[in-house]
C-alpha cells in the first residue's frame, strides 16, 4: 500500500539484541531499499513521547540511546 514515491521510515535502536531483528533484511525482503539511517534526536519530534509496546511495564521509561531512523522506498 505504499505509494510509488512513499517511504517507510523507522525508528530502532541498534545495538545489543536489539541488532538482532535484522530491520534492513526484514525490509529488504519486503522489497524496500534502504535510502537514509539517521541518528534520532527525540528533540527534533516535538510531543515525542518514550512507549513500551504493551504489558505491566508500559509505562516506564527506557533509554533510547544508540537509535536510529532507517528510511527506505520501495525497490
Amino acid at each position: 500500500m505504499l505509494s510509488p514515491r512513499g517511504e517507510v521510515h523507522i525508528t530502532h535502536r541498534d545495538c545489543g539484541p536489539y541488532k538482532k531483528w535484522n530491520i534492513q533484511d526484514l525490509a529488504t525482503s519486503s522489497k524496500l531499499e534502504l535510502l537514509d539511517k539517521v541518528h534520532f534526536y527525540r528533540n527534533d519530534y516535538r510531543g515525542y513521547y518514550i512507549r513500551r509496546g504493551a504489558g505491566g511495564k508500559s509505562h516506564k521509561p527506557f533509554t533510547i540511546k544508540n537509535s536510529f531512523t532507517f528510511k527506505f522506498k520501495a525497490q
